[in-house]
């Protein structure tokens, strides 16, 4: 695969295969494996693309440079999306700041009161389609280990609480919201 001219065709490889959130293997242009960080540190100039290759049991991805003549929006996509993965990456391992949630139905969760407790956190919206359609699966994931009392499961979502309320009378959904 050559990187893209037009934003439409990169959009359709990009949607369809590459997961910058997800652990990849990551190569340079010269097909020197490098680190997420530094991969994506590339990424985020603007200057390439991420091609997939040879699919195998791990991901890998490499930098291809973007041709000259195609459109800026690649250009301006990967800038955003590799900087706001790259900020995400370089978050991971570090201690969640501190928080202070209310449920709808009142209970209080905050970073002392779960210190010590593994803490699963969904954020979500009413309108988010795939949102929605993994909650089956999330509830079946509280289901396996609702014998676990160090496992707190909480949804963080951006909807007022009378369309929450509304939303969770017709759509199950066991984490606390």
């Amino acid at each position: 695969v050559e990187p893209f001219k037009e934003f439409q065709a990169f959009w359709n490889y990009y949607e369809r295969n590459i997961k910058l959130n997800e652990d990849f293997v990551g190569y340079d242009k010269d097909h020197k494996q490098i680190s997420k960080a530094k991969f994506l540190e590339n990424l985020s100039t603007g200057n390439y693309q991420p091609i997939m290759i040879n699919p195998t049991d791990s991901i890998r991805y490499q930098l291809k440079s973007s041709p000259p003549g195609a459109q800026s929006s690649i250009a301006d996509y990967m800038k955003m999306f590799a900087k706001r993965e790259l900020v995400f990456y370089r978050m991971e391992g570090k201690p969640v700041p501190k928080f202070d949630f209310v449920t709808i139905a009142g209970d209080r969760y905050t970073s002392e009161n779960t210190k010590g407790k593994i803490l699963l956190l969904k954020c979500w919206f009413i309108a988010c389609i795939p949102c929605v359609k993994e909650m089956p699966d999330l509830n079946a994931l509280i289901e396996n280990y609702n014998h676990r009392k160090d496992m707190v499961f909480l949804s963080l979502a951006i909807d007022d609480k009378a369309s929450l309320k509304s939303f969770l009378k017709k759509t199950k959904f066991d984490y606390q919201t």
